[in-house]
């Protein structure tokens, strides 16, 4: 049975794969990047590799309220890139039958699909990082 990172992106639920995540980082420093544009927070330090920090709710256009200290990192087939989320959740299992595939709206949002977990059928968004890396790529080429 698969399993996904719960975290919160403004007030929505979204998942990733924990097939995807190398770790949870709890509040390292950050470093400004100059000239780093609007989605780029700065860099981290993880590990002796430096990382960029990309804010997720401003990727995606949600209002993000406050920032959760946590960072998810992604692992190396993802950039190893390192995201700043709303709040970092639980990880929670789920049927991959389930899911549902996003709608356009959706995969505009890089969303992979829609499952519901839990006894209160509770609707996380699957992220697709791979999307997520390929929209930087867009952004950061022009």
């Amino acid at each position: 049975m698969p399993r996904m990172l719960l975290f919160r992106v403004g007030a929505e639920q979204y998942g990733l794969e924990i097939e995807a995540i190398q770790e949870v980082a709890d509040d390292p420093p950050l470093y400004s990047v100059p000239q780093a544009g609007a989605f780029l927070l700065g860099a981290v330090n993880l590990h002796g590799r430096v990382l960029p920090v990309i804010d997720l709710p401003a990727l995606l256009a949600v209002a993000a309220g406050p920032r959760d200290q946590r960072l998810v990192v992604l692992g190396p087939e993802c950039h190893s890139l390192v995201l700043a989320v709303s709040g970092v959740g639980r990880i929670a299992a789920f049927e991959a039958a389930d899911l549902r595939l996003p709608s356009a709206d959706e995969r505009l949002k890089v969303i992979a699909g829609v499952v519901e977990i839990g006894d209160q059928n509770e609707k996380v968004n699957l992220l697709d990082a791979g999307a997520v890396v390929e929209r930087l790529e867009i952004i950061y080429a022009a």
